[in-house]
Parts: C-alpha cells; sequence; structure tokens
C-alpha cells in the first residue's frame, strides 16, 4: 500500500529499489485506498468488492504480470 506524499513510503520503496534483485522487483505500485480499508475490514478480497478501485486494479495487474513471469 503506497501513498506518493509519504515518506516512509518513498523510503522503503527506495529501499527496496537498491536492495532486492531487480528480477524480483515490479514495476508497480499498489496505491492505498478507503476501498482497500473497507474490504479489509470486512474480510472481503478487494477485488471482488470494489472491483474498479484503483487498488483492486493494481492488484489484478501484478497478478497478471507474475503469471507472465512465472510462465516464462
Amino acid at each position: 500500500m503506497y501513498e506518493e506524499n509519504n515518506a516512509a513510503c518513498l523510503r522503503t520503496a527506495e529501499y527496496i529499489r537498491q536492495h532486492v534483485p531487480p528480477s524480483l522487483v515490479f514495476d508497480l505500485v499498489i496505491p492505498r485506498s478507503a476501498a482497500m480499508a473497507e474490504a479489509f475490514a470486512a474480510g472481503q478480497p478487494a477485488v471482488l468488492r470494489s472491483p474498479a478501485d484503483t487498488a483492486s486494479q493494481a492488484y489484478v495487474n501484478l497478478a497478471t504480470q507474475l503469471a507472465e513471469r512465472l510462465s516464462s
């Protein structure tokens, strides 16, 4: 859950890019959103509860990229 203007998020992302092998890092972030928090509180998958939410779409994109990497 990434917030663009959050200093801790920026530091964490930079640390990951410097210390984790590039083959394990995706050029994709999951934005923080109210829909994600609501889904978590309700015990429901965010992509089912709010599929149009930007964070839900980012999770779907991440799953797609991961599947592509694993099938290569």
